[in-house]
């Protein structure tokens, strides 16, 4: 939706959102962005890298994405990786902040999102009754 990363990876760049099937730990979160900046490295051309990729986690009550970039509210974690709380659920819907991608503002992945949650919450449930 910006002209951002044009200079490096070109025009018409598009956002595609995939999820892993067995559930993760919070803390995980700095060791696989580092894996993905790996990734990116390895994947890079000559103007840069070719793609972005954005790792982070969903719980019952947020989005959050792992970021290499500081800024306002973004919380520090480690290895130059921070914590971007880019949505929250309130009210039954992702509600996104002043500073949330304008994509994830539009509600384009709200679906998407709300299916990935309820799956969560499914797989929380199954590995314990009272987790949530």
């Amino acid at each position: 939706m910006t002209d951002y990363y044009e200079s490096e990876m070109g025009a018409n760049l598009f956002r595609r959102l995939v999820a892993f099937e067995s559930l993760r730990s919070p803390e995980a979160l700095v060791e696989a962005k580092l894996a993905c900046n790996r990734i990116e490295n390895a994947l890079a051309g000559p103007r840069g890298r070719r793609v972005n990729l954005d790792i982070g986690y969903l719980d019952h009550n947020k989005v959050v994405l792992a970021s290499a970039k500081a800024a306002g509210q973004k919380i520090y974690l480690a290895n130059g990786i921070y914590a971007d709380l880019v949505a929250r659920y309130a009210q039954d819907a992702i509600s996104p902040f002043a500073w949330t991608f304008p994509d994830f503002k539009d509600g384009r992945y709200d679906a998407e999102l709300a299916e990935l949650r309820a799956l969560y919450l499914r797989q929380r449930k199954e590995q314990s009754p009272s987790a949530g």
